[in-house]
């Protein structure tokens, strides 16, 4: 479990993201695994590291900003999202505002700049807030304590 982590997902309840998934799809565990994180895996009694150094790398860091887009975008099998929340939290304006809004809605903080640049890199100012959304959810600042 990521410290602070609950935190994150009361602030995604509060604004009625809702993610459904079906128990029979076995879609969701596939995608899990090359994250290094598959549920009921961990062999010692502690769990997961929770030690970055142990799960922040390139590939799987890829492997999340993959799995966040096709979430929000509803492209993972027996799991639906709907974005319609995040795109009032985003609201208008520019990609970099509409991004510093879903940040704060996700993160309860703004992203480090390093992260910002890098999303802002891929967006455009008419980009879907699932999108910006996807990415926020993939950032190494989403696995941050």
């Amino acid at each position: 479990v990521v410290p602070g982590l609950a935190d994150r997902a009361d602030r995604l309840g509060d604004h009625h993201a809702e993610v459904a998934l079906d128990p029979g799809e076995r879609a969701i565990g596939k995608r899990l695994e090359p994250m290094g994180q598959l549920p009921y895996s961990c062999q010692p009694p502690t769990g997961y590291p929770d030690l970055a150094a142990a799960w922040v790398n390139p590939g799987s860091l890829v492997a999340r900003i993959r799995f966040a887009l096709d979430l929000v975008g509803n492209r993972i099998p027996g799991a639906t999202m709907d974005s319609t929340p995040w795109a009032q939290v985003a609201g208008q304006g520019s990609s970099a505002e509409r991004l510093d809004r879903l940040a704060a809605a996700v993160l309860g903080l703004r992203l480090e700049e390093s992260t910002s640049r890098a999303i802002l890199g891929e967006a455009k100012d008419d980009d879907d807030p699932g999108r910006l959304l996807g990415l926020i959810l993939g950032s190494p600042d989403f696995q941050r304590r």
